[in-house]
């Protein structure tokens, strides 16, 4: 996945920004055609550069993947920040057992499409969202609801009736509990998914933290998108949302966001650029940023990154006069880790 015009322009690189997209594409497309045909020489100068660039930077992945590297390159940071290919990958969907067979079909349909609109999904979510089982079962087809079409429906998890409510929470609690001994039970990660936000809701992030963890083992895709949409809950937590949610950053941070065996470049991006962009304020830290976010909407904090400037902290604001609140931003808020 390569940037069009509009992050060529955001990054400011001195191109004809409308054309540059397309340069960066053809010019993967002329590799390929070079890899396949033999030898042969871009038309174009800065295809030629480009085309010198991509293959030295395969090169420099041959046998395994290694980080930037801006000195071996010969290249200004603002080109390599700009012509850096940014692979695409989520984390794996996992061996996911649904009694709800239709649900299972059209989750993975769900994550096949990689958030492409489907006609079929988004009806088959306002269904779920609708339905009129008993208060837990109602409450697990919100939960699929947003699952299959987050965009739409993804805000039931914490806006449901059934949550706000102390009396429905504590009663799903209980019966969720009895359903979840049995580990490999079919339903077993759907429950799981919602037991986070009842724990979450109920003032226990560290037991939503360990739950989380466990659902990790079995869909890395479920733990991922259930410990960001955590941050999607700051108005219904006590307190600040990163202090709050520690413990669900510290699980995300030790599994690596979930997101499985990673490219070089996104260890390069949590480990070098995250904390510059937080700094530079280029990203917020809620919800946690994903490497792809981080390469594509820090552009300077890349080029920082690239030219090994220090990291440096976010600046605390001022403190309040005696008796006000604290005023020390949630970007300083312990995470300056990965998540």
């Amino acid at each position: 996945m390569v940037e069009g015009s509009q992050g060529a322009q955001r990054r400011g690189y001195d191109v004809d920004t409308g054309f540059s997209g397309y340069l960066l594409r053809r010019a993967a497309a002329q590799i390929c055609r070079c890899a396949c045909d033999g030898p042969h020489t871009a038309p174009v100068p800065y295809f030629q550069r480009l085309e010198k660039f991509y293959l030295g930077l395969a090169a420099a992945n041959i046998p395994t993947e290694t980080p930037p590297d801006l000195k071996k390159s010969g290249e200004t940071p603002e080109f390599y920040a700009l012509a850096l290919p940014i692979p695409d990958q989520r984390p794996p969907l996992g061996d996911l057992k649904f009694t709800d067979l239709r649900f299972k079909f059209l989750l993975t349909r769900a994550y096949a499409n990689d958030g492409k609109p489907d006609d079929e999904i988004a009806t088959a979510a306002e269904k779920y969202a609708g339905s009129s089982a008993d208060a837990l079962n109602q409450y697990l087809d919100q939960i699929r609801a947003a699952l299959l079409d987050p965009d739409n429906q993804g805000g039931w998890p914490f806006r449901s009736y059934l949550v706000s409510m102390p009396v429905s929470r504590t009663l799903m609690m209980q019966q969720l509990t009895g359903q979840m001994k049995d580990r490999n039970a079919p339903d077993w990660a759907i429950q799981a998914y919602a037991m986070i936000y009842l724990k979450l809701m109920s003032g226990d992030p560290g037991a939503a933290a360990g739950i989380l963890e466990d659902l990790g083992k079995i869909s890395p895709y479920l733990a991922r998108s259930a410990g960001e949409n955590a941050f999607l809950g700051k108005n219904y937590y006590p307190g600040r949302v990163m202090a709050y949610l520690k413990p669900v950053r510290q699980v995300m941070s030790r599994n690596a966001g979930f997101m499985g065996d990673v490219p070089a470049v996104y260890k390069w991006a949590t480990g070098h650029v995250l904390r510059i962009a937080l700094a530079t304020q280029e990203i917020k830290n809620t919800p946690p940023a994903s490497p792809v976010d981080i390469l594509t909407s820090a552009p300077y904090a890349e080029m920082m990154a690239l030219e090994n400037s220090p990291a440096f902290a976010p600046v605390k604001k001022a403190a309040p006069a005696p008796g006000g609140q604290n005023a020390v931003s949630d970007a300083d808020d312990g995470a300056s880790g990965q998540y």
